[in-house]
C-alpha cells in the first residue's frame, strides 16, 4: 500500500451511525498514541519476572485472576498476595528488576490513584522517584497491566494533565495497558 495514499482511520466517517453520531470517527471514541517509538521495544517484552500485585484484598475476583496469570507464566510469576501501604509497594516497584508488572485494584477515577488495603493511595506521581535518569526500569521496560476501571485516562492536576500512561513510561516501561471505562469484577 501506498503510504501517500494512507489516511489514519481516525479521519475516516462510518459507513453506518454510530450511537447516533455520523462524525469523524476520532471524535466518536478516543484515541492512544505511543508516546515514543515503538520499533525499539513493541517486538518482545520480557515477561520474567512477574509482578502480581493485589492492592485490595476485597475484589472478588483478584484471587483468581492472579491465579489464572501465574498458571499463564508458570515459575516467572511472583506474587505479592496485598500490598498494604504505600512504602510497601514503593520497596517492590524499586527492588528486584520486573518484566512484567500487573496490578488488580480499585482506582479512584475522580483523584486519579489506586486505592491500597489501608486506605492510603497511590497516584502517578508517587512515579516520579522512579523516573529519575531516564527511568529506573529502562534497561528492563517492563510491560505494566492496570487492570482497574478508567486507568488510561488523564486527570487534571494543579497546572498539567497527567496520566498513568506518562508515569510508567517516565519511569521506564516499555508498554502500557489500562482502560477507558469502568471495568467489573468478573
Amino acid at each position: 500500500q501506498d503510504p501517500a495514499l494512507s489516511v489514519p482511520w481516525e479521519l475516516m466517517y462510518p459507513i453506518e451511525r454510530i450511537g447516533g453520531h455520523s462524525d469523524f470517527l476520532v471524535e466518536l471514541f478516543n484515541v492512544v498514541r505511543a508516546p515514543y517509538a515503538t520499533a525499539a521495544w513493541c517486538d518482545e517484552f520480557t515477561l520474567d519476572p512477574a509482578l502480581l500485585v493485589m492492592a485490595d484484598g476485597r475484589l472478588p475476583d483478584a484471587a483468581a485472576e492472579a491465579k489464572g496469570i501465574r498458571q499463564t507464566l508458570g515459575p516467572a510469576a511472583t506474587e505479592h498476595q496485598l500490598i498494604r501501604e504505600k512504602a510497601q509497594l514503593r520497596d517492590e516497584l524499586g527492588g528486584t528488576p520486573f518484566g512484567l508488572l500487573h496490578v488488580t485494584a480499585h482506582h479512584r477515577d475522580q483523584e486519579g490513584t489506586i486505592a491500597l488495603a489501608a486506605r492510603q493511595k497511590f497516584s502517578p506521581a508517587d512515579l516520579n522517584e522512579f523516573a529519575a535518569d531516564g527511568g529506573a526500569w529502562s534497561d528492563r521496560q517492563p510491560l505494566v497491566f492496570l487492570n482497574a476501571c478508567g486507568t488510561a485516562r488523564s486527570h487534571q492536576r494543579f497546572t498539567q494533565y497527567t496520566s498513568w500512561a506518562q508515569a510508567f513510561f517516565e519511569a521506564g516501561a516499555g508498554g502500557f495497558v489500562g482502560s477507558m471505562w469502568d471495568v467489573r469484577s468478573d
